[in-house]
């Protein structure tokens, strides 16, 4: 089953968007209300999809997908600028 992290201050929009992830996708859905939260539950799985609201500021965003590069970079290869980083197994 997919993971998707739903970031929506807007209650009632995100009430919307989880009933329709839930319903249509069949999608397991987190919905958090800010980048602070969003950031905390990356922490303890990494989703298959993030929807970000166009409320969200510039800045939250980018905190956003700096943790999860920071976290997919510890975890697994990462391709960047064309070269090949290797995982990381703790080795």
């Amino acid at each position: 089953m997919a993971l998707i992290l739903l970031v929506e201050p807007d209650k009632a929009r995100a009430a919307q968007v989880a009933s329709l992830m839930r319903n249509r996708l069949r999608a397991q859905t987190i919905v958090v209300d800010c980048a602070v939260r969003a950031r905390g539950a990356l922490v303890y799985s990494i989703p298959d999809v993030i929807l970000l609201s166009t409320l969200i500021s510039t800045q939250d965003e980018t905190g956003i997908t700096s943790e999860l590069r920071g976290i997919t970079a510890r975890t697994a290869g990462v391709v960047s600028g064309g070269e090949t980083l290797h995982r990381n197994t703790g080795m």
